[in-house]
């Protein structure tokens, strides 16, 4: 039974990342967009780190009602819009829970 459940978790996680794969063309037009809409902001780095400030703030005010398996999919996009702007920083190692959180 245990590896049924174990086959069964990772198939639905490589489900997930199969899903955001396919995502990634739209995901790099939107960073894109939004680095348009943001570039005239980043000239003065006082202001490009306010903005910065503010947009984390709105993000932290969404992921308060996300559920377990919702943080999975906006992890796996931020790594895969991550990948887009090439940086060299090695992917963390995921604790693996046995249960995801429903909510």
């Amino acid at each position: 039974m245990a590896d049924t459940k174990k086959t069964q978790h990772e198939f639905f996680r490589q489900t997930v990342k199969e899903a955001v794969e396919r995502m990634k063309p739209e995901l790099h037009a939107a960073s894109e967009a939004a680095h348009q809409l943001f570039d005239e902001t980043e000239a003065e780095e006082d202001q490009a780190d306010f903005e910065r400030t503010v947009e984390l703030g709105y993000v932290v005010d969404r992921l308060t009602n996300f559920c377990g398996p919702n943080l999975a999919v906006l992890y796996e996009l931020a790594c895969a819009l991550d990948e887009f702007h090439g940086t060299d920083e090695q992917e963390p190692e995921r604790p693996q829970r046995s249960q995801p959180r429903r909510h």
